[in-house]
């Protein structure tokens, strides 16, 4: 795994000494064709539909990714481009200082959207995507006056037990600590993508797998478009400022045994749990 190359190298950051709070603010009365949004991440699961979703909510989008992108790399810059019309793509590494001045920020730009996250969770990755990347992205944002900063984190970091919840923590941390760039931490539940591969797995007459007797937790799971549109809200909407955002889908709670006994149900198949 590569060394991040900014890590040995003091940040100062200072913020762009023309630009007053209140003139920074100023972005959320203009129309969306006159606010500049930076997604970085937006080749990831998530990151994709929120790409989108700006674009199509007509902001002047400039989609930061690597030139290699998506799974294993197999996204090359035609494939990227072509993913996101409407947007400007921009080629660059978010583990280098200089290559996000010089790529992702050759123009003003109002609002960062970080979707940036770890593919494995291990302790490395985690430390290198979830925290110094993505405070590498806030330290240039800061540096070139940007005005809001929306973060993609996730709900399990309220009980850190892993590198990357502690990762994402500290990055949250400094984020509402920086004072000079207002923040949306969005903190989204389960995925139903991650629930969608049980249901193939008990349709075949396997078992539901589940941590313990499937109690131990609840959550309301999210579709990924209705996350990309809070995201994007968290763009103008007042009430979604300097707030940490817990979100889920509608509907109360389940617990991992009661999402196995609808599918159980659904598919009239007798239940069968694997604990972990």
């Amino acid at each position: 795994m590569p060394c991040v190359r900014s890590c040995n190298r003091r940040v100062v950051v200072r913020a762009s000494s023309n630009t007053t709070a209140g003139a920074k603010q100023e972005y959320r009365s203009k129309p969306a064709n006159q606010v500049t949004v930076l997604v970085v991440g937006p080749t990831g699961y998530i990151g994709r539909f929120v790409t989108k979703e700006l674009i199509d909510r007509g902001y002047n989008v400039i989609a930061l990714a690597r030139e290699k992108a998506g799974i294993k790399g197999k996204m090359g810059k035609e494939d990227t481009i072509k993913e996101f019309p409407g947007a400007q793509v921009a080629f660059g590494d978010v583990t280098d200082l200089g290559s996000l001045r010089q790529t992702a920020f050759t123009q003003p730009v109002d609002v960062v959207v970080s979707c940036l996250a770890s593919r494995t969770g291990g302790k490395k990755d985690s430390w290198l995507i979830d925290y110094q990347a993505t405070k590498n992205v806030l330290d240039v944002a800061r540096e070139k006056g940007a005005s809001h900063f929306v973060l993609l984190s996730a709900i399990c970091v309220q009980k850190p037990l892993l590198e990357f919840q502690r990762a994402k923590l500290k990055l949250e941390a400094e984020l509402q600590a920086a004072g000079d760039i207002t923040y949306s931490i969005v903190r989204p539940t389960a995925f139903f993508k991650s629930l969608a591969g049980q249901v193939q797995l008990v349709k075949d007459g396997k078992p539901y797998v589940m941590f313990g007797d499937g109690n131990l937790a609840s959550c309301k799971p999210i579709s990924e478009r209705d996350l990309a549109k809070f995201m994007a809200d968290c763009i103008t909407q007042q009430d979604k400022v300097n707030q940490v955002l817990p979100i889920g889908g509608p509907s109360k709670a389940l617990s991992a045994k009661e999402q196995a006994d609808i599918l159980f149900r659904l598919t009239g198949l007798p239940p069968k749990y694997f604990p972990v």
